[in-house]
């Protein structure tokens, strides 16, 4: 086959014309430019991807050959510039050698530069290895075939990232220092070819297995980049793959070694900011439940989210699994047609790409799902009793080994009751606070999901409608709950509204409400739908009442009739709005504000001088 055919039987054809210009370039200075990693992937497995990483390699010959010919082609100032570049870099070396031993990366970058292929002159990142220049409008970074050492104290460590020694290797070599073979696919762009260079990049894609790059020697695959141990996990709940079973156990045994070290949000070698964005990946899973529950079974989010395990932890004693309900809570979830619209809404008002919005709603709602209950342990409560050692009122909330709070000494009683969580609602608000500050989520997001946990427990008996005996009592009635939920859902705290008062609305009723709601037995979920059908049909009323008051409302007031005919309040007022209502309702298309005086006019004139001021 020939490259076309290649890219089209991958999936890659898109990559065109680009890559096709960026594998001949290469091509013809005896280089080879691969697509490899995510994109590849995806390609095979009929997914959308927005990686596009190149990695250049060559013979040691051609690359020599090719710095030599980059130099000689610079000017005086950019060699100046570039000399510079690898000072600051702290290489000790000149340009001319560094371009003879710098890999395909940085050559490929120049050499698309000086054949006038790139928007601009490339900016180099000497230590690294990378090159990057603007094709077709696109930043475009080439990155030398690879080795990285961690090991060394030269580099930011990898909480950064960075390696502390990066040096020129093989296609194979490059291979086994990323992460997981399906990520370690290469395409040839010159030709189309594909290259797995561990030789079981294609079998675990079509088994849909996770495995590490290097069998020889796992741990350090996940040493290198402790961060690969929730990517590993989060590719896993994205692509529904299962990850092999040494691969987890070397998970497993990193985790018990070093998981604090890695993964407390409190203090880690990972930077929160990291572990965030991994988590919030997680979340935003097709498989999500999958990835939080292995999160779980390997022991990361007891580190992580203490408070969220405990929830696993917990033996449900009278009282459903906190757990399971959580996770069922967190799967259903979604954003419904309502919240839909509120995004398209309010994305609007405040001017915001509604994509951008849709993203942070999604993932405020599944952060809402997973912190709503989490102030339930702490607030637990199988009743109150008097202590018999010392004497003081003591609250039971241990159901296996019930103590006083105050003397600490266990306490030998029979519990016969259920459980309460009195007010958890707020020590879910305060606990879910703290774990997305400590995860550096925004002040925005953290301030709506714990006001979300705080106000998804709804008192139905605040809102639901009492019997009225007149249809007037019952429309009243359900216009006041249209208003009091709203007011009570949006967090409205005076008669102010707010822009983001309807997506606060939707989001808690129609997302986290509804939700929870789920995972209750089927009267309860029964009452939050039929609350819910009452909430509609009473905004629906208001909402037509508010439409036929701005109808009726008169184009002319009192007030300005008196003034524009200086004459004195009476019926004729009245008369005359009625006359300019009927007008507005039999020719609404014709009616307007000199349509409206002329019917004043024609109506005084039935009266006589005295309606006029003198």
């Amino acid at each position: 086959m020939n490259r076309e055919q290649n890219l089209e039987k991958l999936g890659l054809s898109f990559i065109d014309p680009l890559g096709k210009i960026i594998g001949n370039q290469a091509q013809q200075y005896g280089l080879k430019a691969f697509i490899v990693g995510g994109v590849v992937r995806d390609a095979l497995l009929n997914r959308p991807s927005k990686d596009f990483d190149i990695c250049v390699s060559g013979s040691t010959e051609k690359m020599a050959q090719a710095g030599d010919y980059v130099y000689n082609q610079l000017s005086d100032k950019m060699k100046n510039k570039y000399e510079l570049d690898i000072r600051q870099a702290g290489l000790n070396t000149n340009l001319r050698s560094f371009l003879q031993n710098c890999g395909g990366g940085v050559l490929l970058s120049f050499l698309m530069y000086l054949s006038g292929q790139s928007d601009i002159a490339p900016v180099i990142y000497p230590r690294f290895l990378v090159g990057m220049i603007k094709l077709g409008g696109e930043d475009i970074e080439f990155v030398a075939t690879r080795t990285e050492d961690y090991d060394t104290k030269e580099g930011e460590g990898s909480r950064n990232r960075n390696p502390g020694k990066v040096e020129i290797a093989s296609e194979y070599e490059d291979a086994i220092r990323r992460d997981f073979t399906m990520n370690a696919l290469y395409v040839n762009l010159a030709t189309g070819e594909l290259l797995d260079p561990t030789g079981k990049g294609l079998t675990d894609i079509k088994n849909k297995t996770i495995r590490v790059t290097r069998e020889g020697d796992p741990e350090k695959v996940f040493l290198d980049d402790p961060l690969r141990i929730l990517r590993a996990i989060r590719q896993s709940a994205q692509l529904g793959f299962s990850i092999d079973p040494k691969t987890s156990e070397v998970i497993k045994k990193i985790i018990n070694k070093k998981g604090s070290e890695f993964f407390s949000t409190v203090k880690s070698s990972v930077s929160a900011e990291r572990i965030r964005d991994e988590f919030s990946k997680i979340l935003l899973s097709k498989n999500s439940i999958q990835g939080i529950q292995n999160l779980l079974n390997f022991g990361i989010l007891d580190i992580m989210l203490p408070e969220v395990a405990a929830l696993a932890h917990d033996k449900a004693v009278r009282h459903k699994n906190l757990w399971e309900h959580t996770l069922i809570v967190l799967n259903n979830t979604v954003i419904t047609p309502e919240i839909e619209q509120a995004i398209e809404d309010t994305a609007t008002k405040v001017n915001m790409n509604p994509e951008n919005l849709r993203s942070m709603t999604a993932l405020r709602l599944k952060l809402s799902a997973l912190l709503h209950d989490v102030g339930k342990i702490e607030t637990r409560s199988y009743g109150y009793i008097t202590c018999p050692n010392c004497g003081e009122k003591t609250n039971i909330r241990d159901f296996y080994n019930p103590i006083c709070e105050r003397c600490k000494q266990s306490l030998n009683i029979n519990i016969k009751g259920g459980p309460t969580f009195h007010q958890h609602q707020f020590s879910s608000e305060k606990l879910a606070k703290n774990i997305l500050q400590r995860l550096k989520f925004d002040h925005r997001m953290t301030n709506w999901v714990s006001r979300d946990c705080a106000l998804h427990q709804v008192q139905f008996g605040n809102y639901e409608q009492p019997e009225e005996t007149t249809n007037i009592g019952l429309q009243q009635s359900k216009k006041m709950l249209a208003e009091k939920l709203f007011a009570n859902l949006v967090d409205m705290n005076t008669n102010t509204s707010d822009v983001w008062d309807e997506l606060n609305f939707a989001v808690r009723i129609y997302g986290l409400v509804r939700a929870d709601s789920s995972a209750q037995p089927q009267a309860q979920q029964k009452r939050v739908n039929d609350f819910i059908s009452a909430y509609e049909v009473a905004k629906q009323r208001r909402q037509e009442e508010q439409a036929w008051r701005e109808f009726n409302k008169p184009i002319l007031s009192g007030e300005e009739i008196m003034e524009m005919f200086n004459i004195k309040p009476g019926k004729w007022i009245g008369n005359i709005h009625k006359q300019i209502r009927e007008d507005k309702l039999n020719n609404p298309e014709q009616h307007n504000r000199e349509k409206a005086i002329q019917i004043a006019e024609e109506e005084l004139a039935k009266w006589g001088p005295e309606i006029y001021n003198k």
